[in-house]
This record gives C-alpha cells, structure tokens and sequence, in this order.
C-alpha cells in the first residue's frame, strides 16, 4: 500500500521538479546594475552580457573587452559580489557557446 501511494506521487514530483528547474529566476539586481559592478572591477567596453545559472548561482556574466583582451566578469545576481573575473581567450567562449548549445537552457538571451 505505502508503495502504491509513493509509485503515484511520483509523477507529480517530476512535474515539480521540471518546473523549478524551467523556472524564471528572481534577481534583487537588473542587468544593468551588474554591469555598473563588473565595469568598477574591469574598465572596457561590454560586448555581451547575459544571466545564467551556474554552479547553484543565478549570475549576470559579462564579456568586456580592453586593450586586445577580453575578460569574464561574473557578478552574483542576488548579492552583486563578483564571483568571477578572468581572461576569456577564443578557446574558452568556443568552449562556453558548445556548451551552452548542448544544454539548451540555463542562460537568458545575451544582450549586446
């Protein structure tokens, strides 16, 4: 009988479960506020950013481009804490852009 019952809850848990992952994500920051932030870490001109859930965290990332070098900033969408802010070489956007194809979801549209 116990079985019965948790054999049927369990469709509704995968329901449930597919609809926070899909989720749209709550931020206490705008796009535009996270640039603000990742500019004072890297001065240069934004290329692209978008908001993206990495490693449990919903984050704007930022491509700033200066002086022949990009860099990634990542700036937590909920503290405004930068999280990251490294060298992005073609290598690693070639890697990002595969990855992000291959997984469909998790990143909002970047905005140029």
């Amino acid at each position: 009988m116990q079985f019965t019952r948790t054999l049927a809850l369990l469709p509704m848990l995968c329901l449930l479960s597919f609809a926070q992952a899909h989720a749209k994500p709550t931020t206490k920051l705008t796009m535009d506020d996270a640039k603000k932030i990742a500019l004072t870490k890297e001065t240069g001109t934004v290329k692209s950013g978008e908001l993206e859930h990495e490693k449990g965290l919903w984050i704007y990332s930022f491509d700033i481009q200066h002086e022949g070098q990009t860099r990634e900033v990542n700036v937590d969408a909920n503290s405004g804490k930068v999280v990251e802010d490294s060298v992005d070489t073609p290598a690693d956007e070639a890697k990002e852009a595969a990855e992000d194809a291959k997984k469909g979801h998790g990143t909002q549209p970047r905005s140029r």
